[in-house]
């Protein structure tokens, strides 16, 4: 049981860390008989506090300015599950909208899930 406070007071310390709220469109094929049409749009989430972690930016690439294109982790409570392939909208405190592609599934820690973004500003 003291495993598990600690874990609470981890999760608490991590919420003072958020730097975005995030909103989460899940797309799903919308399908008319035969055919399949364009995808459904579907809010999961709606400024949601959780933190970008650009870290996997190698020095190389970290230039006056961030690329075209780039590897993001989103940093989130275990509270809410995010599906693969979902685009991710990171506002930051300037009111700042970034888009971020192809989430993966969440890898849950104990205390937070990270999940895999992909930033690509020419697709």
């Amino acid at each position: 049981m003291k495993l598990n406070k600690a874990y609470k007071k981890m999760s608490k310390a991590l919420a003072t860390l958020h730097n975005v709220k995030v909103t989460v469109i899940s797309h799903t094929p919308k399908k008319d008989g035969v055919f399949t049409d364009d995808d459904v749009e579907e809010k999961l989430l709606t400024d949601y506090p959780a933190k970008i972690s650009k870290s996997g930016l190698s020095t190389k690439d970290q230039k006056e300015f961030l690329p075209d294109k780039y590897d993001a982790i989103l940093i989130i409570d275990t509270d809410v599950q995010i599906p693969a392939g979902c685009d991710v909208i990171a506002t930051d405190i300037h009111d700042h909208e970034t888009r971020y592609k192809q989430s993966t599934r969440g890898y849950v820690y104990q205390s937070h899930q990270e999940v895999g973004l992909l930033f690509d500003e020419k697709a």
